[in-house]
């Protein structure tokens, strides 16, 4: 075994002054070639690319979980099912608009077939004549003797024409 003084500018100062004077195996020698010293690393660079790769995957994690779960056959179902609740709510109240609107339409038709009732006309002090059931509308139609029906309101009579004015 060989013991030598360790006289080295790779030790630090702390190292040789524990190692001064002492005799070591040459085993721990610290040689520049055989012994490297130690590589400075950025830890905190390191740290931060490693937590943005942690980062990005637990992303990416939580990406596929979502996807896996939307694509279960039971939340196919339940998305079809709303989907389908929904284009039943729009019928509904679409079938509601259109009767709506057909009801207003058949009141201003009821409205109007009323206004051109020819009862209501009656009503209001008109009358019908007619000749031999043939609407009279003028004097022209009728000569003296004639008879004539005479519908109002509430009945029809008959008359004798005597005279034309």
């Amino acid at each position: 075994m060989v013991k030598k003084l360790i006289v080295s500018p790779i030790l630090t100062d702390k190292e040789v002054s524990v190692l001064e004077g002492k005799w070591v195996e040459e085993s721990d020698i610290k040689h520049p070639i055989i012994n490297n010293p130690p590589i400075k690393f950025n830890y905190e660079k390191l740290i931060e690319q490693n937590q943005n790769r942690l980062s990005t995957g637990l992303h990416r994690l939580q990406l596929c979980q979502s996807s896996i779960r939307q694509s279960t056959p039971l939340q196919v179902i339940d998305k079809n099912q709303d989907h389908l609740n929904q284009l039943s709510i729009t019928k509904i109240a679409a079938v509601k608009q259109s009767l709506l609107l057909a009801k207003h339409q058949l009141a201003i038709q009821a409205r109007s077939l009323d206004t051109l009732s020819p009862l209501k006309t009656l009503s209001r002090g008109f009358a019908k004549v007619s000749k031999q059931k043939k609407l009279i509308s003028s004097i022209k139609q009728l000569a003296t003797g004639d008879t004539i029906d005479i519908a109002l309101s509430d009945g029809t009579k008959q008359a004798t024409i005597i005279e034309t004015r």
